[in-house]
């Protein structure tokens, strides 16, 4: 519709003002004649300028690609022991330069909750590995939700890595994926 009504409707409006200005078909005065181009140039350009900021606004709509940045997801066969392993064999600095392949990516990782603290955070571990964990930092609509999550209840989480360090890896923008 938007489109109609500036490609037709507008201009067919004003060559109607302009023509009815100029030739005058019904004898009027010039004051009605300026009064009346002057309103209808003025609807004209309200409406056009509503159709534009219409426009900016649903521009990407059709395009839902354009903005929802795609997630480069780390493959489930790299497990959280490969990520971390670097730092139990290499200085910090050897081990950082390694794992900085993963940041920025992001991971699905299923583990059980050990805590869940202010500020978003569940703290996750796996039931084989005791020595590494997952910290899932979400986002504030979360709130509620983590609230009601119980000790030990076993979740799969999707987040972006942040940080990896000897003792786990932190996953930012984390959402729930699953919970049995």
């Amino acid at each position: 519709m938007p489109i109609f009504i500036e490609r037709y409707l507008l201009p067919f409006l004003a060559a109607v003002t302009v023509l009815l200005s100029v030739a005058n078909p019904m004898h009027w005065d010039w004051k009605p004649r300026f009064t009346g181009s002057f309103a209808l140039i003025c609807t004209a350009l309200l409406v056009s300028r509503v159709l534009h900021k219409y426009n900016q606004q649903h521009r990407f709509e059709s395009v839902p690609n354009a903005t929802k940045p795609k997630r480069l997801l780390i493959p489930a066969e790299v497990t959280l022991e490969q990520i971390s392993q670097p730092f139990q064999e290499l200085t910090q600095i050897q081990a950082i330069r390694a794992t900085e392949r993963y940041i920025g990516k992001w991971m699905r990782y299923s583990g059980e909750i050990t805590n869940i603290v202010k500020g978003n955070a569940i703290f996750l571990r796996d039931r084989e590995n005791q020595d590494g964990r997952v910290v899932a930092i979400f986002e504030d609509d979360w709130r509620e939700r983590l609230e009601l999550l119980p000790l030990g209840k076993r979740i799969t989480v999707e987040g972006q890595v942040s940080n990896i360090e000897r003792v786990g890896v932190w996953l930012e923008k984390s959402e729930i994926i699953q919970e049995p």
